[in-house]
């Protein structure tokens, strides 16, 4: 056990770590082998969100003298709406809807919730009804990508 919480600590600083282009071609691999609907939505919302809280800690420790730590500290339990809505959208002054308009900004927070609820309830989400919030979560994903620069258009 004592191993097991040493390598959580060392994998938690190499997270803070790495840059968010690093983290984004961790999280495209994620999306790039997909294996069913509730997988691939897990997946999908749960890269978005790494990759958020990525750029989220490299925005925070900007207004503190690149503390990296102090800055992943802060947001480490933050969900993805929160680190979309406080952080990444004040710092380019946009909000949400605009960065990724409304259907997919709302198809995105609906995403989360279903995600929550497959991780913590293994329970199964058809493709039919898993479809547009795993399409929205990925334009969420790529339009973040984008917008850093560090994803093609």
């Amino acid at each position: 056990m004592a191993n097991s919480k040493a390598h959580l600590k060392r994998l938690r600083t190499l997270y803070y770590m790495a840059t968010p282009r690093q983290r984004f071609g961790i999280a495209k691999q994620r999306l790039d082998n997909p294996d069913s609907a509730p997988n691939n939505l897990i997946q999908a919302v749960s890269a978005t969100e790494g990759f958020a809280r990525s750029w989220a800690i490299h925005i925070l420790a900007t207004f503190k003298k690149n503390k990296l730590k102090w800055a992943y500290d802060q947001l480490e339990k933050k969900g993805p709406e929160f680190l979309i809505e406080n952080c990444i959208c004040p710092y380019l002054k946009k909000s949400p809807e605009e960065l990724f308009g409304k259907k997919d900004w709302d198809n995105f927070q609906l995403a989360i919730q279903y995600r929550n609820l497959l991780i913590h309830e293994a329970t199964f989400l058809n493709l039919a009804i898993a479809r547009p919030f795993i399409k929205s979560t990925e334009t969420v994903f790529n339009k973040l990508g984008q917008t850093l620069g560090v994803a093609s258009k």
